[in-house]
């Protein structure tokens, strides 16, 4: 494990996105998402997941240079087509236009088809909280590589991560900010296990017998074992409801068999809302009663080694002055492959990274 500091890393994964075509709006774009993320303490979503996608850019599966295009807009909804673009910049775009709703009619819903990756979610309800609004996102992915979470009750992937999140002001500074797969834990969770070389808790994946799973190779290995929806038939019902909004309700894909193969060939579907909640009442008054709520929360007593209860958002806000402070931990195997490939394009990782803590 490598420490870097923020500031080196965004520096290469700019290069590295520059180098594969994208614009210097979409390089810059990128680089902060992921930056952003790994700062957060959210590695799953964050660097490790830079040349994954500098390479299917690369190779043309995710498409630079992409606009949203309108498809239908009926006063305070819209649905665009994201025709493969890349995730990461039109999420933000679209994040954008639902704003611009939002501010002209109270609330603004917009749905992107066929859209590549988004990343980490929660970017983008947290994109808008700090514009003085509430929102709400999610994602889902109908795709065979993608169906690897067990319907409650069962033992073989049927639905995908389908992540959700919701965001919204806070007086101290940074949003309150629930972020999660509608699964025990994001794919990227385990991926970030192996690499470590560590085993998965159990509760996370189940074989074809119902068997409990630890060893994170075999999920990558094996399409016979299945992420488990977290919190049982809850995890479920809402993994269902992401597919009918983020793909039923804008006209994208739900999963169903047969569905294609990959992600790259149908992309996502993202649906977003967002609350102008000025509209509502005062920003200085929602932030108010949300403090005595979270003040209220914070008062229980605490259970026997818990020292302090923690609003949803706040831990990694801790974890991001942390390591804004000492750096960010980058696994030997990610940044293998960052210097691999940052060689191949003619771009010098480590020379862009000697200001590694």
């Amino acid at each position: 494990m490598t420490t870097f500091t923020s500031r080196s890393l965004n520096k290469l994964m700019q290069e590295i996105f520059l180098c594969v075509g994208c614009s210097e709006e979409e390089a810059s774009i990128a680089s902060e998402h992921l930056i952003e993320s790994s700062l957060l303490g959210i590695d799953s979503h964050g660097v490790k997941n830079s040349i994954s996608y500098a390479r299917t850019l690369e190779n043309k599966i995710i498409h630079t240079g992409q606009q949203l295009e309108l498809i239908h807009g009926n006063g305070a909804s819209a649905v665009y087509e994201g025709n493969l673009g890349f995730g990461i910049v039109l999420g933000l775009k679209a994040a954008e236009k639902a704003i611009g709703l939002a501010r002209e009619h109270g609330v603004g819903i917009v749905g992107v088809r066929h859209i590549s990756h988004t990343g980490r979610l929660g970017t983008y309800p947290t994109f808008a909280a700090n514009k003085e609004m509430l929102a709400v996102a999610m994602a889902n992915a109908p795709c065979k590589e993608g169906m690897r979470v067990a319907p409650y009750g069962g033992t073989r992937g049927r639905l995908a991560t389908n992540p959700m999140a919701w965001a919204f002001p806070r007086a101290n500074g940074f949003p309150f900010l629930l972020d999660m797969a509608t699964s025990v834990v994001a794919a990227g969770k385990v991926r970030v296990h192996r690499d470590k070389g560590q085993a998965v808790p159990e509760g996370w994946l189940v074989d074809l017998e119902g068997n409990v799973v630890t060893d994170p190779n075999r999920f990558f290995d094996t399409e016979d074992v299945a992420l488990l929806p977290f919190g049982g038939h809850k995890g479920f019902g809402l993994s269902l409801l992401v597919d009918m909004l983020a793909g039923a309700l804008i006209g994208h894909e739900v999963m169903y068999e047969p569905v294609k193969e990959t992600l790259a060939e149908v992309g996502q579907g993202l649906f977003l809302l967002v609350i102008d909640i000025k509209k509502f009442l005062s920003v200085e008054r929602f932030e108010e009663e949300a403090e005595r709520l979270f003040s209220h929360i914070k008062r229980t007593p605490l259970k026997p080694g818990v020292n302090e209860i923690l609003v949803p958002g706040e831990l990694e806000q801790r974890v991001r002055v942390k390591r804004l402070r000492e750096g960010i931990p980058v696994d030997e195997r990610t940044w293998q492959d960052i210097v691999a490939f940052s060689e191949k394009h003619g771009v010098d990782a480590k020379k862009i990274a000697r200001e590694a803590l």
